[in-house]
């Protein structure tokens, strides 16, 4: 909505929930804020964020030197970097997402034929895995690390090496 030039408004809401399978609690937290300056400009702030937990476990990741992708595989044996095996890891409820997403707009409308909007738009996203699991994975050796024995599949399992 465009920011109104003859109102002072808002609202907040804040909710939780619980997802099956999850050790984590999920929020929500949202709000708008609506402020007239003086009788041609207003301005407008709108804003939610979203924290849900994740439910799957993973297994086989490597670990790294930073959080992602790019970050460095540990080694188990750092001064063998050509035959030593990855360290790898497991998270639980990896599947987790938070997102933020805010608009601000300043109106300014000098006349009742002319009105002028700016307004700016940021969302954004982070999380890991999706939703996807694989329960009939039969566990083992790992394809990719033969130093590595995999648990086998489950409900809420994934098995990744990245």
């Amino acid at each position: 909505n465009e920011p109104r030039l003859n109102r002072v408004s808002g609202w907040a809401q804040v909710g939780g929930d619980s997802i099956a399978h999850s050790s984590g609690k999920g929020y929500t937290l949202a709000g708008v804020v609506n402020l007239p300056i003086g009788h041609h400009l207003a301005f407008r702030v709108a804003a939610k964020y979203d924290d849900q937990p994740g439910w799957i476990n993973v297994y086989g990741l490597l670990k790294r030197t930073n959080p992602g992708v790019s970050g460095v595989p540990l080694l188990a044996n750092p001064s063998d970097p050509v035959d030593s095996s990855g360290i790898y890891g497991h998270r639980t409820d990896w599947n987790y997402e938070k997102t933020f997403t805010g608009r601000a707009a300043l109106l300014w409308q000098p006349t009742e034929s002319f009105k002028a909007l700016l307004a700016i738009l940021h969302s954004g996203l982070r999380g890991d895995g999706g939703p996807q699991v694989n329960p009939s994975f039969p566990g083992g050796v790992s394809p990719l690390d033969p130093n590595v024995t995999l648990p086998p599949g489950g409900p809420y399992q994934e098995f990744s090496q990245v």
